[in-house]
């Protein structure tokens, strides 16, 4: 090379040498293509010193073999070596190639030639001298109109304006619409690239995949990238991914039948890495019943014990005294509706003392009497009375110490940050007792996000929606279900008067819903498709007998405690949550773990008509005990109350 071509090179990978490093390389091989190809090489080597790295010297237009090989540094000739003579490269390699200002398409015609496109990830360096400076969106432009090949993502670096030619330079991921995804997820995990594959498998648009189900194949390559993760995180990490996992799983499911049981089988290994054997059985067995075949052996995993189950427990010593604070609560909610903290503060207003001592903020327009239309079907917009006070107000109450404690239900933090800024540092300067409230999907601990926005305010308790039975979310952890608002609960449950044997309504994408209420369309010869307003859903339930729930996107719904609070018998799938006072099966509901169970419970329904009534009427009771919006608001408080770090236990 020379000084000429070096000097170039150093200008070159100045500009790039910020892009490359945060590239993605999955494993295998990179060729390099151009005049500038030994740097680069060399450059890359130094980044990710397990890859095999090729240069081929030539100029890009005559992409040839590689001719040079920077493996471990060493400067050694191939001669007349065909690419195809590398089994390296032929599994799987990543091309980098310089442009030149050469046109893309032209660029990418010549390596077509000479790779397997339905191998390879296309690394494309690209410059340009542009009369403008947005420039580098037509060369987006241009790469994402291209017909066979995909681009993953488009790095962009300007160069210095002191520079007589400002030029933008760019990096391109690209795939071809060939690209295997089962010889590169077969890489990925050989080589444990799981960080750099699952970015790649992120970034990549399945429907332009020329593979069967690509869709549905690609999020189940995703599964098995992330279930290997939680097999290399100690167990007190796993559950981040394991959230991950029910979200491609969900999605798997709600597409097509044809992943089922391999997507099972690794969501059933995702719970034996919790710790949940029971879970694992059952997702597993539910596959395997629907598509009529004999359960899959479960793949060997580390042993995990199961721990004590806490989903029927009771918590005597919860009991609320309203003579003893908290009574002024400061309720942080998001604006908008969101289930779980709605149904809380309609609770909250209905126990405190003056319900002036309840403030939430922001001002919430849908919890005194404003139902914009798009809202027309939501159960939790209220009237109830409300003071809308501005940040400056809430600092001085928060000053003078006038709550007695802080409910922090945003805990995704969807509010503006200029907003929460002043609040939250007023917060930290009070003292007072902050506890979060967490209505999220997600199982994940969400206190890690709140400490690390707010390091310096101290969380005294953590109430939470998804909390797994196997999962040990620690000290000052209370599991806080959905409710039901009091206001909508029926008021009497009578026998004979309900003419509707089952009944469901909703979308069936999460879980085994579709594969649940498809079974029971079949056997008891409905049509559980429809849609209904909120007044006419109401009253079908209230006409129904049997009120099935099914999964969502978390595993605690709106369906578990309305089916119940409407006089229905609930028919549910067994839930692996901590739920405080829970329903009994057989006593108070019915649950079941697979389609087999299921299959069980419909026919002793169908064959026991009183039986169903008297279940129905004993779970109504349970409900309006323990489970309407201010029976959970009681509880809330009363955990408070007791909780080690309250003041009063001080």
């Amino acid at each position: 090379m020379s000084t000429q071509q070096k000097n170039e090179s150093v200008e070159w990978l100045r500009h790039f040498s910020n892009l490359i490093i945060h590239l993605p390389v999955p494993p295998g091989s990179m060729l390099i293509h151009g005049s500038h190809a030994e740097v680069i090489g060399h450059f890359i080597k130094k980044q990710y010193a397990d890859s095999r790295v090729y240069a081929n010297l030539t100029s890009p237009r005559q992409v040839a073999v590689a001719q040079v090989t920077l493996d471990g540094f060493q400067m050694n000739t191939l001669d007349s070596v065909d690419i195809a003579d590398i089994d390296e490269l032929n599994s799987l390699f990543i091309e980098l190639a310089d442009c030149g200002g050469m046109d893309v398409r032209e660029v990418l015609r010549i390596l077509e030639s000479k790779i397997a496109c339905e191998s390879s990830i296309l690394f494309l360096a690209m410059q340009n001298t542009p009369e403008q400076q947005s420039s580098h969106l037509l060369l987006e432009k241009q790469l994402h109109s291209l017909k066979h090949w995909l681009c993953l993502e488009f790095f962009v670096a300007q160069s210095d304006t002191t520079m007589q030619y400002p030029e933008t330079r760019g990096i391109a991921v690209l795939i071809h619409s060939s690209f295997n995804l089962t010889r590169f997820t077969d890489l990925v995990l050989k080589h444990g690239y799981i960080s750099s594959g699952w970015w790649v498998l992120n970034k990549i648009e399945g429907i332009r995949l020329t593979c069967p189900n690509p869709v549905e194949f690609l999020m189940l390559c995703r599964l098995r990238l992330i279930v290997q993760w939680m097999k290399e995180k100690p167990q007190d990490e796993r559950l981040v991914y394991f959230a991950l996992a029910i979200q491609e799983f969900n999605q798997i499911l709600a597409s097509s039948n044809e992943h089922l049981l391999d997507s099972a089988l690794f969501m059933s290994e995702a719970w034996s890495l919790l710790g949940d054997h029971t879970m694992a059985s059952r997702i597993q067995r539910t596959a395997c019943q629907f598509l009529g075949e004999n359960i899959r052996v479960e793949p060997e995993t580390e042993s995990l014990p199961q721990r004590e189950s806490r989903v029927g427990y009771s918590m005597p010593l919860m009991t609320w005294e309203p003579d003893v604070p908290p009574n002024h609560i400061l309720f942080i909610v998001p604006s908008h509706p969101h289930y779980g903290l709605d149904c809380l503060y309609d609770g909250l207003y209905q126990v405190v003392r003056d319900p002036a001592n309840l403030i939430e903020f922001p001002y919430k327009p849908t919890f005194h009497g404003n139902l914009p239309d798009s809202l027309a079907d939501y159960p939790c917009c209220f009237n109830h009375d409300g003071q809308q006070l501005d940040v400056n107000h809430i600092q001085t109450l928060l000053n003078d110490k006038y709550f007695d404690v802080i409910l922090w239900g945003d805990v995704e933090f969807s509010l503006d940050v200029s907003v929460l800024g002043p609040v939250m540092n007023a917060i930290q300067k009070s003292g007072i007792p902050v506890y979060l409230v967490d209505a999220a999907d997600e199982c994940v601990d969400y206190r890690e996000k709140f400490l690390k926005a707010a390091p310096n305010i101290p969380i005294a308790g953590y109430f939470k929606r998804e909390m797994l039975q196997c999962i040990d979310y620690g000290p000052e952890a209370f599991p806080l279900p959905f409710s039901y608002p009091d206001k909508l609960v029926i008021q009497e449950v009578s026998p004979g008067q309900r003419n509707n044997p089952i009944f469901w309504a909703g979308h069936r994408n999460a879980g085994f819903r579709r594969h649940i209420v498809e079974m029971v369309e079949y056997m008891w010869k409905v049509q559980l498709n429809m849609h209904y307003n909120q007044s006419t859903y109401m009253n079908m339930l209230r006409n129904s007998c049997i009120g099935l729930n099914c999964f969502g996107y978390g595993f605690d719904t709106v369906r578990y405690w309305e089916v119940p609070a409407q006089g229905c018998l609930l028919l549910s799938e067994k839930s692996p949550l901590c739920i405080p006072n829970n329903f009994i099966d057989g006593k108070n509901a019915l649950f079941f773990e697979d389609l087999t169970e299921l299959n069980e419970k419909l026919v002793f329904c169908n064959n026991n008509p009183e039986k169903v009534f008297d279940i129905a009427l004993a779970g109504w009771n349970h409900f309006n005990q323990y489970h309407s919006n201010s029976k959970r608001a009681q509880y809330v408080l009363a955990c408070i109350q007791q909780s080690k770090f309250w003041p009063s236990k001080i």
